[in-house]
């Protein structure tokens, strides 16, 4: 969704509702059922944070986990559509323990095709 925002639009099943001032839910369908994610955006609207519930195999008994990320920049493509430019992704984004779980750094460059 940060990298395929077409992805999430209502023609593809995506299905929208406000949180409140600066998140919102899609549910995205998905074989096994609507997956919901939780974005928020900042005043310019630019998606600062994802956050979703996802499988995790390596807890015992395995279960579901938060999982997410938070954007610090974006990159506009040259047909206007805004990606995330930059962040951090892993488990347990939004609770205490967000910052062991956190796995993952990006920076994009580029989107040429």
């Amino acid at each position: 969704m940060v990298w395929l925002p077409t992805a999430a639009t209502p023609q593809l099943g995506a299905a929208w509702q406000a949180a409140d001032d600066t998140r919102a839910v899609v549910a995205l369908p998905t074989p096994g059922g609507p997956v919901e994610v939780t974005v928020t955006v900042a005043d310019d609207g630019r998606l600062t944070a994802v956050t979703l519930v996802r499988w995790c195999d390596s807890l015992r008994p395995p279960a579901e986990r938060p999982f997410g990320g938070d954007l610090a920049d974006e990159l506009v493509t040259g047909d206007g559509v805004r990606l995330a430019g930059s962040g951090a992704v892993g488990w347990d984004h939004g609770t205490s323990g967000w910052p062991e779980g956190c796995f993952f750094e990006f920076t994009l460059t580029a989107t040429d095709p």
